[in-house]
């Protein structure tokens, strides 16, 4: 049955979640706005409502909905499973998402994280595989970025593999067999490509003893308890974990053994959520038949030479970035990932390239830094100077990946909650995405290499880091 377009009353009332950037300002040229946290979103508070923007964190069905004015609904995420889009359909609820808002965003935070579990376990990704079990918008650019590390994707893709045939798509099987596996489907429950726990005991089973999982899609996609006893018996060599099963109360056991975790941010980039609002606002200015008015406006460019040197020697942070200095994390011994600087464990300042010609990263020559590029004209882009060699290219990527998107400080961030009292935890995983620093993407901070090849330009801005040569 077509939808019917329905006019919303004159003076339009938006609920909104909070933490969608520039809300009030661009919803507010179509009616009055009350801004809420996602979680405080209940059939109380919209009440008085006629349309509705969230985020993930609020569930959207007849729990909810029942017997409220609300006749548009807007989440500005590309995930939907938030969403009981069968229910709105049935009530002609007018329904938009932000599809592939945040693509470039997460793509970003698999390579960074990607580069950052090979520093700390010590690992050469040139002429590893990795298997992409998904290949829409994100892992398409996962795909295509990866290549530049000299990593080898297997696609799997059913949907894909049934409506092309094309070949490239293998089975999950063969995916299961690469070096790192990254997931990026939606969770689904039903049907022959359901997704939930679609990484249990039998496929982690299949995976090899070193293997790195990575999981920026949804918690449910991976059975954490599965997850768990892997780690815990390690049988795979580790886990980057973003997304997990119960959030804010997750398995804090869970959190304690994976490689590296962070709460649910993947794609919380400020571009990405900028283009999120105005994706949902030009969405319900077609529904109201209103043209559209609002702009965000361009943020300027992170300038990256106010950036001060960090204690760990891992090249730059930005100066104004929140959360402490890496320098007080340290590496576990015991091959568990990442803890605080008050436990046991190898400070991360002392892992660099190795002298043995044997890849990866151990004590040796220390690693090279990255700088703020000098004399940039008022107005232009911030680029950095990367001053190192570059005999090999993970080690540039690695600095300069964790240079333009603090990872390190999200991880440190996220293993901070253990210190708490656990009843206290579930809240302060809310507040960590709430309060979450602004994060521009690679492409707002050129780079400027000093030492360097063609072929390590190219690779960079394979990468999509705009790079040049000096």
């Amino acid at each position: 049955m077509p939808f019917k377009r329905q006019r919303l009353v004159p003076l339009v009332h938006f609920v909104v979640d909070d933490m969608i950037p520039f809300a009030r300002d661009a919803f507010s040229d179509l009616g009055s706005v009350t801004l809420l946290p996602g979680r405080a979103i209940t059939r109380e508070t919209i009440q008085d409502a006629d349309a509705l923007i969230v985020r993930s964190v609020t569930t959207v069905n007849a729990a909810l909905l029942d017997d409220s004015p609300i006749r548009f609904v807007g989440t500005a995420t590309t995930g939907v499973d938030h969403i009981d889009q069968q229910y709105l359909a049935d009530r002609n609820i007018m329904f938009a998402a932000a599809l592939g808002c945040n693509a470039n965003a997460v793509a970003e935070y698999v390579l960074t994280a990607l580069l950052a579990a090979a520093h700390v376990q010590g690992l050469v990704l040139q002429g590893t595989t990795i298997g992409i079990i998904g290949v829409g918008r994100i892992g398409s650019l996962v795909a295509r970025r990866t290549q530049a590390l000299g990593m080898r994707p297997i696609l799997h893709d059913p949907p894909l593999a049934r409506s092309t045939g094309d070949p490239r798509y293998r089975p999950l099987a063969e995916a299961l067999q690469a070096d790192v596996l990254t997931l990026h489907v939606p969770l689904t429950v039903e049907g022959a490509d359901a997704t939930r726990h679609l990484i249990g005991n039998d496929e982690l089973a299949c995976m090899a003893p070193s293997a790195i999982l990575i999981n920026t899609s949804r918690g449910a996609v991976v059975d954490n308890d599965a997850l768990l006893e892997a780690l815990t018996q390690r049988t795979i060599g580790g886990a980057v974990m973003d997304v997990w099963e119960g959030e804010p109360s997750i398995n804090w056991n869970l959190l304690r053994l994976v490689t590296l975790g962070t709460p649910h941010i993947a794609g919380h980039s400020f571009d990405g959520k900028v283009k999120g609002t105005e994706m949902i606002y030009h969405a319900c200015c077609r529904f109201l038949d209103t043209p559209p008015r609002w702009q965000p406006l361009a943020p300027p460019s992170t300038p990256l030479d106010s950036c001060v040197r960090r204690n760990d020697g891992g090249g730059m942070t930005e100066g104004d970035r929140t959360g402490e200095p890496l320098d007080s994390c340290v590496r576990r011994n015991d091959g568990g990932g990442m803890t605080e600087g008050d436990r046991t464990g190898e400070p991360l300042d002392s892992c660099v390239r190795r002298n043995d010609g044997g890849g990866g990263l151990t004590r040796g020559q220390p690693l090279s830094k990255v700088l703020p590029a000098t004399g940039i004209p008022p107005g232009k882009p911030f680029p950095l100077a990367y001053d190192g060699p570059c005999v090999d290219f993970q080690t540039p990527a690695h600095e300069v990946a964790t240079t333009l998107y603090d990872f390190y400080g999200d991880c440190k961030r996220m293993m901070k909650l253990l210190d708490l009292p656990e009843a206290m935890r579930a809240g302060a995983f809310d507040q960590l995405r709430h309060d979450y620093p602004k994060r521009r993407e690679f492409a707002v901070s050129p780079v400027v290499l000093r030492h360097g090849t063609r072929e390590i330009t190219d690779r960079f801005n394979a990468l999509g880091i705009p790079c040049s040569q000096a």
